[in-house]
Protein backbone atom coordinates (compact mmCIF):
# COMPACT_ATOMS: atom_id res chain seq x y z
CA UNK A 1 0.00 0.00 0.00
CA UNK A 2 1.37 3.38 -0.98
CA UNK A 3 2.16 6.51 1.19
CA UNK A 4 -0.95 8.78 1.18
CA UNK A 5 -0.06 12.68 0.86
CA UNK A 6 -3.00 14.85 1.30
CA UNK A 7 -3.26 18.29 -0.05
CA UNK A 8 0.00 18.66 -2.11
CA UNK A 9 1.99 17.99 1.09
CA UNK A 10 5.24 16.12 1.18
CA UNK A 11 5.41 13.14 4.11
CA UNK A 12 8.92 13.14 6.18
CA UNK A 13 8.53 9.64 7.20
CA UNK A 14 5.43 7.33 6.12
CA UNK A 15 5.80 3.66 6.63
CA UNK A 16 3.54 0.49 6.15
CA UNK A 17 3.19 -1.01 9.55
CA UNK A 18 0.97 -4.18 10.35
CA UNK A 19 -0.32 -4.69 13.59
CA UNK A 20 0.57 -7.39 16.03
CA UNK A 21 -2.00 -10.09 16.71
CA UNK A 22 -3.37 -10.20 20.62
CA UNK A 23 -4.38 -13.47 21.81
CA UNK A 24 -7.92 -12.30 23.59
CA UNK A 25 -8.84 -9.33 21.86
CA UNK A 26 -10.02 -11.48 18.31
CA UNK A 27 -8.81 -8.37 16.09
CA UNK A 28 -7.18 -10.75 13.71
CA UNK A 29 -9.47 -8.26 11.38
CA UNK A 30 -8.17 -5.35 12.69
CA UNK A 31 -4.75 -5.97 12.61
CA UNK A 32 -4.28 -6.89 9.54
CA UNK A 33 -4.66 -3.47 8.31
CA UNK A 34 -2.11 -1.38 7.27
CA UNK A 35 -1.29 2.08 8.77
CA UNK A 36 0.72 4.60 7.03
CA UNK A 37 1.58 8.25 8.87
CA UNK A 38 2.83 11.07 7.17
CA UNK A 39 3.14 14.61 8.00
CA UNK A 40 1.33 17.65 6.58
CA UNK A 41 2.44 20.85 6.70
CA UNK A 42 0.30 24.32 6.54
CA UNK A 43 1.01 25.98 2.94
CA UNK A 44 -1.86 25.99 1.15
CA UNK A 45 -5.35 27.25 1.68
CA UNK A 46 -7.03 24.28 1.99
CA UNK A 47 -5.66 24.38 5.64
CA UNK A 48 -6.65 28.28 6.40
CA UNK A 49 -9.02 26.74 9.15
CA UNK A 50 -5.68 24.69 11.00
CA UNK A 51 -3.74 26.39 13.82
CA UNK A 52 -2.62 29.63 12.42
CA UNK A 53 0.96 29.79 14.19
CA UNK A 54 2.17 26.86 11.85
CA UNK A 55 5.69 26.53 13.94
CA UNK A 56 3.54 25.42 16.81
CA UNK A 57 1.17 23.02 15.34
CA UNK A 58 1.77 19.74 12.68
CA UNK A 59 -1.09 18.01 10.99
CA UNK A 60 -0.89 14.28 10.30
CA UNK A 61 -2.25 12.04 8.12
CA UNK A 62 -2.54 8.48 7.24
CA UNK A 63 -3.85 5.70 4.59
CA UNK A 64 -7.24 3.96 6.19
CA UNK A 65 -6.88 0.36 7.36
CA UNK A 66 -8.79 -1.88 5.24
CA UNK A 67 -10.15 -3.86 8.19
CA UNK A 68 -13.66 -3.72 9.15
CA UNK A 69 -12.62 -4.07 12.77
CA UNK A 70 -11.17 -0.54 13.15
CA UNK A 71 -12.93 1.96 15.31
CA UNK A 72 -10.34 4.77 14.82
CA UNK A 73 -6.98 6.11 15.66
CA UNK A 74 -4.52 7.43 18.07
CA UNK A 75 -1.40 9.53 17.53
CA UNK A 76 1.29 8.84 19.75
CA UNK A 77 4.15 11.71 20.53
CA UNK A 78 7.09 12.97 21.99
CA UNK A 79 10.37 14.78 22.03
CA UNK A 80 12.80 11.75 22.36
CA UNK A 81 12.25 8.94 19.74
CA UNK A 82 9.95 6.36 21.17
CA UNK A 83 9.31 7.97 23.84
CA UNK A 84 6.14 9.34 23.35
CA UNK A 85 4.92 11.17 26.37
CA UNK A 86 1.39 12.70 24.82
CA UNK A 87 -1.06 11.27 22.23
CA UNK A 88 -4.20 12.22 20.65
CA UNK A 89 -7.76 10.65 19.87
CA UNK A 90 -8.02 11.50 16.46
CA UNK A 91 -10.98 9.30 15.77
CA UNK A 92 -12.12 7.19 12.87
CA UNK A 93 -10.53 10.27 10.29
CA UNK A 94 -7.21 9.23 8.51
CA UNK A 95 -5.91 13.00 9.80
CA UNK A 96 -5.51 15.22 12.99
CA UNK A 97 -3.86 18.28 14.13
CA UNK A 98 -1.68 18.69 16.58
CA UNK A 99 -0.77 22.09 18.66
CA UNK A 100 0.53 23.00 21.23
CA UNK A 101 4.05 21.83 20.39
CA UNK A 102 7.23 23.71 20.96
CA UNK A 103 8.75 26.15 18.41
CA UNK A 104 12.53 25.13 16.80
CA UNK A 105 12.12 21.29 18.51
CA UNK A 106 12.04 18.25 16.80
CA UNK A 107 8.99 15.58 17.65
CA UNK A 108 8.72 12.32 17.07
CA UNK A 109 5.43 10.64 16.14
CA UNK A 110 3.84 7.05 15.87
CA UNK A 111 0.03 5.68 15.66
CA UNK A 112 -1.86 3.31 16.33
CA UNK A 113 -5.63 1.81 15.53
CA UNK A 114 -8.22 0.02 18.09
CA UNK A 115 -11.20 -1.46 17.78
CA UNK A 116 -14.69 -0.65 19.41
CA UNK A 117 -13.85 -2.14 22.85
CA UNK A 118 -10.14 0.33 22.94
CA UNK A 119 -7.93 -2.23 22.18
CA UNK A 120 -4.96 -1.28 20.27
CA UNK A 121 -2.33 -2.17 17.55
CA UNK A 122 1.11 -2.16 18.18
CA UNK A 123 2.79 1.47 17.18
CA UNK A 124 3.00 2.06 13.45
CA UNK A 125 6.65 3.04 11.98
CA UNK A 126 7.99 6.57 13.52
CA UNK A 127 7.67 9.62 11.79
CA UNK A 128 9.63 13.09 12.40
CA UNK A 129 9.30 16.12 11.85
CA UNK A 130 11.10 19.91 13.31
CA UNK A 131 8.86 22.96 14.48
CA UNK A 132 9.61 26.58 12.90
CA UNK A 133 12.28 28.06 15.25
CA UNK A 134 10.15 31.24 16.75
CA UNK A 135 11.14 34.36 15.26
CA UNK A 136 13.63 36.81 16.87
CA UNK A 137 11.90 40.22 17.82
CA UNK A 138 13.70 42.63 15.22
CA UNK A 139 14.92 45.56 17.21
CA UNK A 140 16.74 48.65 15.60
CA UNK A 141 20.49 48.87 16.14
CA UNK A 142 21.62 51.80 18.04
CA UNK A 143 24.18 54.66 18.19
CA UNK A 144 24.84 57.40 21.29
CA UNK A 145 23.49 60.80 20.25
CA UNK A 146 26.01 62.91 19.00
CA UNK A 147 27.20 66.37 20.41
CA UNK A 148 26.87 69.97 18.37
CA UNK A 149 29.94 71.84 16.70
CA UNK A 150 30.74 75.95 16.67
CA UNK A 151 33.78 76.40 14.56
CA UNK A 152 35.74 79.92 13.37
CA UNK A 153 35.65 79.57 9.02
CA UNK A 154 39.09 78.26 8.50
CA UNK A 155 39.03 75.10 11.35
CA UNK A 156 40.72 72.38 10.66
CA UNK A 157 39.61 68.42 10.90
CA UNK A 158 37.01 67.44 13.30
CA UNK A 159 36.72 64.04 14.76
CA UNK A 160 33.10 62.96 15.72
CA UNK A 161 33.40 59.43 18.11
CA UNK A 162 30.72 57.33 17.33
CA UNK A 163 29.65 55.29 20.37
CA UNK A 164 27.14 52.86 21.08
CA UNK A 165 26.65 50.97 18.53
CA UNK A 166 25.20 47.56 18.65
CA UNK A 167 23.05 45.34 15.92
CA UNK A 168 20.11 45.75 17.97
CA UNK A 169 18.01 42.38 17.97
CA UNK A 170 18.29 40.52 15.24
CA UNK A 171 17.93 36.56 14.15
CA UNK A 172 21.33 37.01 12.46
CA UNK A 173 24.82 38.06 12.87
CA UNK A 174 24.70 40.98 10.18
CA UNK A 175 27.77 43.25 9.40
CA UNK A 176 26.63 46.45 10.56
CA UNK A 177 26.97 49.65 7.90
CA UNK A 178 27.63 53.28 9.15
CA UNK A 179 26.99 56.32 6.81
CA UNK A 180 27.32 59.88 7.33
CA UNK A 181 25.25 62.28 4.96
CA UNK A 182 25.49 66.08 5.08
CA UNK A 183 22.85 68.70 5.24
CA UNK A 184 24.63 71.68 3.35
CA UNK A 185 27.59 70.23 1.05
CA UNK A 186 28.49 73.70 0.24
CA UNK A 187 29.86 73.81 3.83
CA UNK A 188 30.50 70.87 4.37
CA UNK A 189 31.41 67.34 2.11
CA UNK A 190 33.94 65.47 3.16
CA UNK A 191 32.24 63.31 5.75
CA UNK A 192 34.80 59.90 6.13
CA UNK A 193 33.72 56.89 8.57
CA UNK A 194 36.29 54.75 10.04
CA UNK A 195 34.46 51.76 11.76
CA UNK A 196 34.89 47.82 11.07
CA UNK A 197 31.51 45.50 11.90
CA UNK A 198 30.69 44.20 14.59
CA UNK A 199 32.75 47.12 17.09
CA UNK A 200 30.71 49.14 18.95
CA UNK A 201 32.80 52.16 18.26
CA UNK A 202 33.97 54.03 15.02
CA UNK A 203 34.69 57.90 14.53
CA UNK A 204 33.73 60.50 11.77
CA UNK A 205 35.91 63.23 10.30
CA UNK A 206 34.81 66.13 8.58
CA UNK A 207 36.45 69.58 7.54
CA UNK A 208 34.50 73.11 6.66
CA UNK A 209 35.34 74.24 3.09
CA UNK A 210 37.66 76.92 3.29
CA UNK A 211 36.27 80.48 3.69
CA UNK A 212 32.81 78.96 4.17
CA UNK A 213 30.55 80.34 6.94
CA UNK A 214 26.90 78.79 8.05
CA UNK A 215 25.39 76.14 9.51
CA UNK A 216 25.34 72.29 8.18
CA UNK A 217 22.96 69.27 10.20
CA UNK A 218 24.82 65.85 9.94
CA UNK A 219 22.96 62.58 9.79
CA UNK A 220 24.41 59.61 10.95
CA UNK A 221 23.05 56.14 10.09
CA UNK A 222 23.56 52.27 11.18
CA UNK A 223 22.28 49.72 9.22
CA UNK A 224 21.90 46.54 10.69
CA UNK A 225 20.57 44.83 7.12
CA UNK A 226 17.59 43.81 8.45
CA UNK A 227 14.01 44.17 6.47
CA UNK A 228 12.30 46.30 8.90
CA UNK A 229 13.42 48.12 12.06
CA UNK A 230 16.98 48.00 10.19
CA UNK A 231 18.00 51.56 10.96
CA UNK A 232 19.28 54.03 13.81
CA UNK A 233 20.10 57.71 12.81
CA UNK A 234 21.66 60.32 14.44
CA UNK A 235 22.64 63.89 13.99
CA UNK A 236 24.64 66.70 15.14
CA UNK A 237 24.80 70.37 13.80
CA UNK A 238 27.98 72.75 12.68
CA UNK A 239 28.16 76.12 13.06
CA UNK A 240 30.92 77.99 10.98
CA UNK A 241 31.09 81.59 11.55
CA UNK A 242 34.30 84.26 10.74
CA UNK A 243 36.66 84.89 13.32
CA UNK A 244 35.75 87.57 16.17
CA UNK A 245 37.74 90.07 16.45
CA UNK A 246 38.89 91.28 20.17
CA UNK A 247 37.55 94.61 21.08
CA UNK A 248 40.38 97.26 20.34
CA UNK A 249 40.75 99.16 21.44
CA UNK A 250 40.75 98.46 25.14
CA UNK A 251 38.03 100.06 27.98
CA UNK A 252 39.26 103.96 28.38
CA UNK A 253 39.20 105.18 31.83
CA UNK A 254 35.34 105.57 33.33
CA UNK A 255 33.52 108.65 32.35
CA UNK A 256 30.28 110.46 33.23
CA UNK A 257 28.51 111.53 30.50
CA UNK A 258 31.82 112.88 28.85
CA UNK A 259 33.98 112.77 31.70
CA UNK A 260 36.34 110.07 32.63
CA UNK A 261 34.30 108.99 36.22
CA UNK A 262 31.37 109.20 38.76
CA UNK A 263 33.22 110.51 41.58
CA UNK A 264 36.79 110.89 40.30
CA UNK A 265 35.83 112.98 37.42
CA UNK A 266 37.83 114.45 34.38
CA UNK A 267 37.09 116.71 31.56
CA UNK A 268 38.30 117.55 28.87
CA UNK A 269 38.94 118.94 25.46
CA UNK A 270 39.88 115.26 23.26
CA UNK A 271 40.05 114.57 19.22
CA UNK A 272 41.55 111.76 19.29
CA UNK A 273 41.27 107.73 17.17
CA UNK A 274 43.85 106.05 18.62
CA UNK A 275 43.88 102.76 21.42
CA UNK A 276 42.91 103.76 24.55
CA UNK A 277 40.91 106.91 24.12
CA UNK A 278 37.01 108.19 23.15
CA UNK A 279 36.89 110.32 19.82
CA UNK A 280 35.60 114.05 20.85
CA UNK A 281 35.81 117.12 20.23
CA UNK A 282 34.52 119.72 23.24
CA UNK A 283 36.63 122.39 24.15
CA UNK A 284 33.81 123.08 27.55
CA UNK A 285 32.38 120.00 29.35
CA UNK A 286 30.63 119.72 32.10
CA UNK A 287 30.62 116.86 34.30
CA UNK A 288 27.11 115.17 35.55
CA UNK A 289 27.77 113.02 38.17
CA UNK A 290 25.52 110.27 38.92
CA UNK A 291 24.36 109.76 42.58
CA UNK A 292 25.50 107.00 44.51
CA UNK A 293 28.04 104.45 43.69
CA UNK A 294 28.25 104.36 39.76
CA UNK A 295 30.47 103.89 37.07
CA UNK A 296 30.28 104.51 33.21
CA UNK A 297 33.04 102.32 30.97
CA UNK A 298 33.53 103.92 27.52
CA UNK A 299 35.12 102.03 25.07
CA UNK A 300 36.12 102.47 21.22
CA UNK A 301 33.62 100.08 18.70
CA UNK A 302 35.82 97.07 17.34
CA UNK A 303 36.71 97.42 13.32
CA UNK A 304 35.80 94.14 12.61
CA UNK A 305 32.42 94.34 10.99
CA UNK A 306 31.03 90.92 12.19
CA UNK A 307 30.33 92.36 15.62
CA UNK A 308 27.15 92.83 16.78
CA UNK A 309 27.72 94.22 20.00
CA UNK A 310 29.10 94.01 23.55
CA UNK A 311 29.28 92.63 26.46
CA UNK A 312 30.64 93.76 30.01
CA UNK A 313 32.33 91.70 32.71
CA UNK A 314 33.58 93.01 36.25
CA UNK A 315 34.18 91.61 39.65
CA UNK A 316 36.21 92.95 42.77
CA UNK A 317 39.44 90.35 41.73
CA UNK A 318 41.72 91.02 38.28
CA UNK A 319 41.09 87.98 35.93
CA UNK A 320 37.77 87.16 37.52
CA UNK A 321 34.62 88.92 36.27
CA UNK A 322 31.72 87.82 38.38
CA UNK A 323 28.89 90.06 36.62
CA UNK A 324 28.04 90.54 33.00
CA UNK A 325 25.84 92.73 31.39
CA UNK A 326 25.37 92.74 27.65
CA UNK A 327 25.07 96.02 26.27
CA UNK A 328 23.87 95.65 22.77
CA UNK A 329 25.50 97.82 20.20
CA UNK A 330 26.59 100.53 22.77
CA UNK A 331 29.82 101.39 23.49
CA UNK A 332 29.30 102.96 27.14
CA UNK A 333 27.43 101.30 29.89
CA UNK A 334 27.11 102.36 33.78
CA UNK A 335 27.22 100.21 36.68
CA UNK A 336 25.28 101.01 39.86
CA UNK A 337 25.18 99.63 42.99
CA UNK A 338 29.21 99.76 43.63
CA UNK A 339 30.62 99.84 47.48
CA UNK A 340 32.90 102.83 48.14
CA UNK A 341 36.76 101.92 48.53
CA UNK A 342 36.36 98.57 46.91
CA UNK A 343 38.55 98.56 43.68
CA UNK A 344 36.36 96.77 40.57
CA UNK A 345 37.97 95.11 37.71
CA UNK A 346 36.14 96.03 34.43
CA UNK A 347 36.99 94.44 30.94
CA UNK A 348 34.73 94.07 27.75
CA UNK A 349 34.13 91.14 24.72
CA UNK A 350 32.82 92.07 21.84
CA UNK A 351 30.27 88.92 19.83
CA UNK A 352 28.80 88.69 16.55
CA UNK A 353 25.16 87.46 15.39
CA UNK A 354 26.04 83.79 16.37
CA UNK A 355 26.93 84.31 19.65
CA UNK A 356 30.68 83.77 19.22
CA UNK A 357 32.42 86.01 21.67
CA UNK A 358 35.49 87.10 21.37
CA UNK A 359 38.92 87.07 24.12
CA UNK A 360 38.53 90.00 26.69
CA UNK A 361 39.97 93.36 26.40
CA UNK A 362 42.60 94.51 28.59
CA UNK A 363 41.21 94.95 31.77
CA UNK A 364 41.07 98.14 33.58
CA UNK A 365 40.63 98.84 37.41
CA UNK A 366 38.10 101.29 39.40
CA UNK A 367 38.71 102.63 42.73
CA UNK A 368 35.08 103.67 44.20
CA UNK A 369 35.93 106.96 45.94
CA UNK A 370 34.81 107.63 49.01
CA UNK A 371 34.30 111.42 48.79
CA UNK A 372 32.45 112.36 45.95
CA UNK A 373 33.25 114.96 43.42
CA UNK A 374 31.85 116.54 40.12
CA UNK A 375 34.49 118.42 37.83
CA UNK A 376 34.03 121.67 34.93
CA UNK A 377 35.95 122.49 33.13
CA UNK A 378 36.47 125.96 31.06
CA UNK A 379 38.84 128.05 28.74
CA UNK A 380 40.63 131.31 30.85
CA UNK A 381 43.25 133.31 28.61
CA UNK A 382 46.30 132.39 27.09
CA UNK A 383 45.09 129.03 27.31
CA UNK A 384 44.20 128.38 30.51
CA UNK A 385 42.47 125.67 31.43
CA UNK A 386 40.26 126.66 34.84
CA UNK A 387 38.78 123.44 36.71
CA UNK A 388 36.20 123.70 39.19
CA UNK A 389 35.94 120.85 41.83
CA UNK A 390 32.71 120.53 43.66
CA UNK A 391 32.67 118.19 46.55
CA UNK A 392 31.97 117.96 50.17
CA UNK A 393 33.10 120.94 51.90
CA UNK A 394 36.81 120.03 53.87
CA UNK A 395 37.57 116.95 51.65
CA UNK A 396 40.74 117.53 49.62
CA UNK A 397 41.42 116.02 46.46
CA UNK A 398 44.21 115.61 43.85
CA UNK A 399 43.42 116.82 40.48
CA UNK A 400 45.22 115.15 38.18
CA UNK A 401 45.28 115.37 33.83
CA UNK A 402 46.35 113.77 31.06
CA UNK A 403 46.95 114.06 27.42
CA UNK A 404 45.91 110.74 26.40
CA UNK A 405 43.63 108.98 29.22
CA UNK A 406 46.26 106.78 29.66
CA UNK A 407 49.03 108.87 31.42
CA UNK A 408 47.83 110.84 34.14
CA UNK A 409 49.92 113.54 36.49
CA UNK A 410 49.05 115.28 39.32
CA UNK A 411 49.09 118.42 38.33
CA UNK A 412 47.75 119.93 41.93
CA UNK A 413 46.20 119.23 45.51
CA UNK A 414 42.85 121.30 46.28
CA UNK A 415 40.42 121.47 49.35
CA UNK A 416 36.82 122.16 49.07
CA UNK A 417 35.72 124.78 51.13
CA UNK A 418 32.89 126.04 53.29
CA UNK A 419 30.86 126.91 49.52
CA UNK A 420 31.14 123.20 48.70
CA UNK A 421 33.71 124.06 45.27
CA UNK A 422 36.40 125.97 44.24
CA UNK A 423 38.67 126.88 41.23
CA UNK A 424 42.13 125.39 40.09
CA UNK A 425 43.81 126.95 36.91
CA UNK A 426 46.23 125.20 34.99
CA UNK A 427 48.74 127.50 33.93
CA UNK A 428 50.47 124.82 31.66
CA UNK A 429 47.41 123.50 29.82
CA UNK A 430 48.64 125.52 26.75
CA UNK A 431 51.47 123.27 26.18
CA UNK A 432 49.18 120.46 24.88
CA UNK A 433 46.93 120.13 21.92
CA UNK A 434 44.16 118.43 24.57
CA UNK A 435 44.09 117.60 28.57
CA UNK A 436 42.42 115.43 29.98
CA UNK A 437 41.59 116.03 33.91
CA UNK A 438 40.28 113.88 36.81
CA UNK A 439 39.98 114.53 40.52
CA UNK A 440 41.14 111.45 42.88
CA UNK A 441 40.50 111.06 46.89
Amino acid sequence: MGMHIPYGSTARHAHEVLGRPRQNTGLRKVLAGLLFLGLLLHSGPAFSTTVATSQNSVVMAWNRSSSAAVAGYRVFYGTASGNYTSNVVAGNVTKTTIGGLAGGTTYFFAAKTYDASNVASGFSNEAVYKTTAPAVPSLPPTLNPLGNFNLNAGAGVQTVSLAGITAGAVSAKPKLKVSAVSGNRALISNLKISYASPDSAGTLTFKPAPKATGTAVITVTVNNGGKSNNLVTQTFTVVVAKTVSPVSPAIVNPLADHAVVAGQSALAPAVSNGPGSIAESLQTIAAVVPTGQSVTMAWSPSADTNVTGYNLYYGVTSGTYTNKTNVGSATNATVSGLIAGVTYYFAVTAYDAFGQESAYSSEISYLVPSGLASVQVSSAPAGQSIVTVSGPAGHTYQILASPDLKVWTVIGNVTVGASGSLNFTDTNAAAFTQRFYRTQG
